[in-house]
């Protein structure tokens, strides 16, 4: 098998669906398989797949395992070459699938690659990061220095802002809605990291990757729409949380943070859940 696509799916049905449409419409020239990793959904996903979607493999997680543990299932039971992560929000775009294993078979160097993503309304959608630090971590997209200041100067840097999205580019991160990893990389440097239940897992591993000599490449010739967070958007403020937990334990693992700045750190996080649930709210009522 040369490409195994892997969603994992949490109550996202009608998402679901059109990313599989998506995916059967335009198959590559090239030997397919798709496996959708649902995570204990209770509005009937799983058994929309089998009914619509026959020929895609099912695997059904008794408990919510969260992306990480779902999408190592998905890859544990996979046979590609090349392995797909995509989210159950993006409609591929006519040989985006081709455009990734093209690039993955031309650059021996490189170990992941991600499509570009398109907002639904067809404006481009930043994917690529820079690495977090200690002081961007707090200029991320939905910072209020950000949506203040939106031209500030470490926003832009952290959020790749002047990334030139018309050519291959090689980077530190990519958001993981549409990222394609080689099978030799999860062999090389293992699966995710499931303690990251929710976000950051794309972080994580593509940090893991380039420390392990691994190149990560923005490849802008395959395309897809995003919807962007349509299971999260249900559940902003436990989204909110995970998202920084995440990010707590990223710092812990890849940064050697003494005591008190961990502290400090953590402190800092939790301020800043508070002022983005507090901003979204308030943004809410008004609109």
């Amino acid at each position: 098998m040369d490409v195994s696509i892997i969603i994992v799916n949490y109550n996202t049905r009608e998402s679901l669906r059109r990313c599989l449409h998506s995916v059967h419409a335009f198959p590559p020239p090239r030997e397919l398989e798709t496996i959708v990793v649902d995570n204990a959904s209770s509005d009937g996903s799983a058994e929309m797949v089998r009914r619509l979607f026959p020929r895609v493999k099912v695997l059904e997680n008794k408990t919510n395992r969260g992306f990480s543990g779902a999408f190592n299932r998905g890859v544990t039971n996979s046979s590609g070459n090349l392995l797909l992560a995509l989210n159950p929000d993006v409609i591929l775009a006519p040989g985006c699938v081709e455009a990734l294993a093209e690039f993955l078979d031309k650059r021996p160097d490189a170990g992941i690659c991600g499509s570009k993503l398109i907002n639904p309304d067809g404006s481009l959608q930043l994917s690529c990061r820079a690495f977090p630090t200690l002081v961007n971590v707090f200029f991320g997209r939905r910072s209020v220095w950000n949506r203040l200041f939106p031209q500030n100067r470490i926003s832009r840097s952290f959020l790749k802002r002047d990334l030139d999205c018309s050519v291959v580019q090689e980077v530190d991160w990519l958001m993981g809605a549409c990222m394609m990893i080689r099978r030799n990389v999860t062999e090389t440097i293992g699966l995710f990291d499931e303690d990251f239940f929710l976000f950051a897992e794309d972080t994580d591993y593509c940090y893991r990757a380039r420390k392990a000599g691994f190149k990560v490449f923005f490849v802008p010739t395959a395309s897809a729409t995003h919807e962007r967070g349509a299971a999260t958007r249900k559940a902003f403020l436990v989204s909110t949380y995970n998202h920084n937990l995440s990010m707590y334990k990223f710092f812990c693992k890849h940064y050697s943070l003494r005591s008190p700045i961990r502290v400090i750190f953590a402190l800092g996080l939790a301020v800043r859940v508070l002022v983005v649930v507090t901003l979204e709210g308030t943004l809410r009522s008004l609109s």
